[in-house]
């Protein structure tokens, strides 16, 4: 894709990829800036990681938790049928897990599809680089260099999955979510480390597509609010035709509340606008946090699919598959 965009400007490769993603010429010349592709040939040697380590790419496959079994926290070939948990059938040697065993967290990676199949059980609540109590294993992708915003650019989200398997503790907090976040940070913290930019002041701006659940039966109502482990402000809204911080694109799927099979295409967009409202709405409750009140001080710094289980409370289990992510911006 970025050969396209290079060929389309007449530039090299390499100075293409600094040329659409640098602050003031991010934009010029291009209609799209593709911000996450997913790949049509991926594979686990290349776009499957653990989290120590970052990654700076359009498409990557992130365990959040190491792998409690091995030394070096790696996860090993699986050559158990876990498709019958992700309906993603890929050859064996596409897979790895934490055990080779039935049942056992693990990751699939194939063409243009990806596999992911969680399982609390054995799975520590103290590990090393992991929220206690939580599982994930996350698409994301992060820019090279800042993406400034500007008045009349959209964000455009597409992508199709399927869960087919959710089994949640009954009557307990044990609980299986799927929202895609986009993290925004003040342009002051350009330079920084992302911790340390993260720890000055960002928005999560959180798109729910699935819930499933000791809460999935109640409404899921858009609203603002700081999250108590990251210290993010979260900006939150679902994939609905009512949603006021995103727009749900047209045939796309509305939020899930239950498992199922088969691909389903998910879109939606989010406007400067959007994004504009929702800033006031978090500096409104938060007038101390010192966060700049202008849309154009910030900028796009990265996105990942918080597809996580929620097991303090009680054993989590899920499986789900996704091919065609694709997250665009447009020029202004």
């Amino acid at each position: 894709m970025l050969k396209k965009y290079c060929a389309a400007l007449r530039l090299p490769v390499f100075t293409g990829l600094f040329a659409l993603l640098s602050n003031d010429t991010n934009l010029l010349g291009a209609e799209r800036l593709v911000l996450l592709e997913q790949p049509s040939h991926a594979t686990l040697a290349e776009h499957f990681h653990l989290s120590a380590k970052r990654v700076i790419s359009p498409f990557a496959l992130k365990a959040i938790q190491r792998n409690p079994n091995t030394s070096n926290g790696a996860f090993v070939p699986a050559s158990w049928p876990m498709g019958t948990k992700t309906g993603f059938y890929p050859p064996p040697e596409c897979q790895v897990g934490m055990l080779d065993q039935p049942g056992s967290t693990g990751v699939q990676i194939s063409g243009d599809t990806i596999g992911v199949y969680l399982n609390s059980v054995g799975v520590p609540m103290d590990l090393k680089n992991a929220v206690p109590g939580k599982l994930m294993i996350t698409p994301e992708a992060e820019p090279s260099e800042p993406v400034m915003l500007k008045p009349g650019q959209t964000f455009t989200l597409t992508f199709e999955l399927q869960v087919p398997v959710t089994v949640t503790t009954p009557k307990v907090k044990s609980r299986y979510y799927m929202n895609w976040c986009l993290l925004f940070l003040p342009k002051s913290t350009i330079g920084m480390t992302k911790k340390v930019a993260q720890a000055a002041g960002s928005i999560s701006y959180t798109i729910g597509f699935y819930t499933y659940g000791y809460d999935s039966k109640k409404p899921v109502a858009e609203s603002v609010r700081q999250d108590p482990v990251t210290k993010n402000w979260m900006g939150y809204t679902s994939a609905e035709a009512s949603s006021q911080r995103c727009t749900l694109l047209p045939s796309m799927t509305t939020m899930q509340g239950q498992p199922w099979s088969g691909f389903k295409p998910f879109g939606v967009s989010i406007s400067f606008e959007q994004f504009s409202r929702t800033l006031a709405e978090i500096i409104a409750i938060a007038p101390d946090a010192n966060l700049p009140s202008e849309p154009s001080d910030w900028y796009y710094a990265g996105t990942h699919f918080n597809a996580e289980a929620m097991y303090s409370g009680g054993p989590v289990e899920a499986g789900w598959s996704m091919r065609g992510a694709r997250l665009e911006l447009s020029a202004p």
